[in-house]
């Protein structure tokens, strides 16, 4: 049949950079963030509540924030309670790293961030023990929990800058948060970046190596396949993943 649509009201202004969906999958975050649009760009935050939403309903708007420079990542925690934002500008070379409550748009965390040209990132984690957020800057990933105010590295990949993190939903023995990270260098592709797969609760003993340039990966939501960007070839390769 023909598919019903319509753009939600109140849209960002600049160029929409990523999307977020809340896990019980009612609130849609967005971000602009492209650094073209000179004095005209307007970088913002917008929350909107969709919950019964048909195509050209009102839809009521959560968050709607501002931002000095142009947002990079959008992540919910996992009990949705917390939605966190990273920007960055390649021209003031700064970047930081800013959560709110989901319900009433109150900051409860932010952070300046080292600049480190196209590496920040944020992702909700699937386990309270990991704290709410993971978070990247340069080689290291970092892990905040917002009822400890906990703020600490968990991992380094050293000599490369740390792209993307994903955690496979279901639970493996042994590996009870499997989480896989890129890594990159600047400039490009250099030939020499890898993927790692590692159990968040103990990343000093990694589980594997994949050698491949990615920007992004992906886990399907049955925690059966990992989809890779090979960005050397241009390419989305797809990895099973096993138990045990």
């Amino acid at each position: 049949g023909a598919v019903a649509g319509n753009y939600l009201p109140n849209s960002h202004t600049s160029p929409v950079r990523g999307l977020g969906w809340s896990h019980e999958g009612n609130i849609l975050a967005s971000i602009s963030g492209l650094n073209d649009q000179g004095a005209l760009a307007e970088w913002t935050l917008k929350t909107r509540d969709l919950t019964g939403y048909t195509p050209g309903a009102d839809v009521a708007i959560g968050i709607n924030f501002a931002y000095p420079y142009p947002l990079s990542d959008v992540a919910f925690s996992a009990d949705d309670r917390y939605v966190a934002v990273t920007g960055e500008s390649p021209s003031d070379l700064q970047a930081a790293l800013w959560i709110y409550q989901t319900s009433d748009a109150g900051q409860v965390f932010s952070k300046g961030l080292v600049y480190m040209e196209g590496f920040t990132f944020v992702t909700g984690t699937p386990d309270p023990a990991l704290g709410d957020f993971i978070y990247g800057n340069g080689d290291k990933a970092y892990r905040y929990s917002i009822e400890s105010e906990t703020d600490e590295a968990i991992y380094t990949d050293s000599g490369m800058y740390i792209g993307e993190v994903a955690f496979r939903p279901q639970v493996i023995e042994g590996a009870e948060a499997l989480m896989a990270v890129t890594n990159g260098t600047p400039g490009g592709f250099t030939g020499e970046e890898t993927l790692v797969f590692l159990n968040a609760l103990n990343t000093a003993s990694p589980s594997g190596t994949l050698t491949v340039s990615s920007s992004d990966v992906a886990f399907s939501p049955d925690g059966r396949v990992l989809a890779v960007v090979d960005g050397g070839g241009n390419q989305v390769f797809m990895l099973g993943v096993t138990d045990g």
